[in-house]
């Protein structure tokens, strides 16, 4: 049997950088046994842990072990990606995008396997789509049901914890193990079959959201019992409610990719951005991306998309990250509407970029 279900730890070796929060991997020709891993990683949580994914990330793989490589994106990014047991792990993919959101960049990895992608705590799941679509939902129904137990229990079970397990883990022993550390009686662990896991590092998670990840993969989730001491476990429901209070969707996390703040009556998106000895192109496009823009160059300005550029800006505006950006290299624009002019010197005509919106 392949063991499955899975937090992906191992991978092959790549060489990575850099580019504004943008991680980059090419796989290199050396063999496993070369690959020194941390044993526990750090993982972003909470506010960090939706930062990283709204950031821009792009990967090549050709012919990639879905589970290695997948490993190795989550670890450089440091945002923790659990694999649903019935997703074939050992499946090779070729896949391959330019910068885009690191969320973004998981759901085209999901859906190029035939699967989805959900939120649970600060972990991504990637799972069959039915299951996928709802398990933020019922996590977060979980959560809430919590809540209205007894106040010594509500506390415990809020709790956020780091989750590991051990190479060939059996789940049926994990979830018994999971009730015990926390005083909480199962009831229905005979409709978890047998079955073997890789070793597994999850973030600090509710209890809760951790019973909701490892139950999924089994169409399973719980209910709570006289008043908290104990769970019965229940098929994972075929239909939830259209919102509840605590999901957050991938879609609507993406959305906020930027602050916002209102000038002159109008919101004015404002932009964060970390570049070190990037070229000009991919950071150009970076910023195509997240804001939804069209650069045009003039012919002496393409000379320049080479070029290496650092770059770090704080909550600025879009017309001030440009001229951090273009400036260092001797080159200046001009917008119009959602088109953006570069050139390399300042033509006598150009008026104050201001002036065209």
């Amino acid at each position: 049997m392949i063991p499955v279900g899975c937090v992906l730890f191992l991978g092959n070796v790549f060489r990575s950088g850099k580019l504004g929060g943008v991680a980059f991997a090419i796989p290199l020709a050396f063999p496993l046994l070369c690959l020194a891993q941390p044993t526990s990683p750090t993982w972003h949580t909470d506010t960090a842990f939706q930062q990283a994914l709204r950031q821009p990330a792009s990967v090549t793989w050709v012919d990639a072990p879905l589970r290695h490589h997948l490993n190795r994106l989550a670890r450089i990014q440091r945002v923790a990606v659990f694999l649903d047991r019935r997703i074939d792990p050992s499946q090779q993919i070729t896949f391959r995008t330019d910068p885009i959101p690191l969320g973004r960049l998981l759901q085209e990895i999901a859906q190029h396997v035939r699967a989805d992608i959900a939120i649970v705590g600060s972990v991504v799941y990637i799972g069959p789509k039915s299951t996928a679509g709802k398990i933020g939902v019922v996590g977060a129904m979980r959560r809430n049901d919590s809540k209205c137990l007894p106040a010594a229990i509500a506390r415990r079970l809020r709790a956020a914890r780091t989750l590991h397990w051990d190479q060939l883990t059996e789940p049926h022993q994990l979830i018994a193990q999971l009730g015990e550390a926390n005083q909480v009686a199962i009831d229905g662990l005979a409709l978890v079959p047998h079955d073997l896991w890789p070793e597994t590092d999850l973030p600090p998670l509710c209890w809760p959201d951790r019973m909701t990840l490892v139950l999924a993969g089994f169409n399973l989730t719980f209910l709570f019992v006289d008043r908290g001491r104990g769970i019965r476990l229940e098929p994972f429901p075929d239909q939830v409610p259209r919102a509840v209070s605590g999901t957050v969707s991938m879609p609507e996390l993406l959305s906020r990719t930027s602050s916002n703040r209102f000038h002159n009556g109008d919101a004015e998106t404002r932009y964060t951005m970390q570049v070190r000895q990037q070229p000009l192109g991919a950071v150009l496009k970076t910023i195509q991306q997240r804001a939804g823009l069209e650069f045009q160059f003039d012919s002496t300005a393409t000379s320049h998309l080479h070029d290496r550029v650092t770059l770090q800006v704080r909550d600025v505006s879009l017309d001030e990250l440009l001229r951090e950006t273009l400036g260092p290299v001797g080159l200046v624009h001009r917008q119009k509407g959602r088109t953006v002019m570069v050139t390399a010197t300042r033509p006598s005509t150009l008026d104050d970029p201001q002036r065209d919106r």
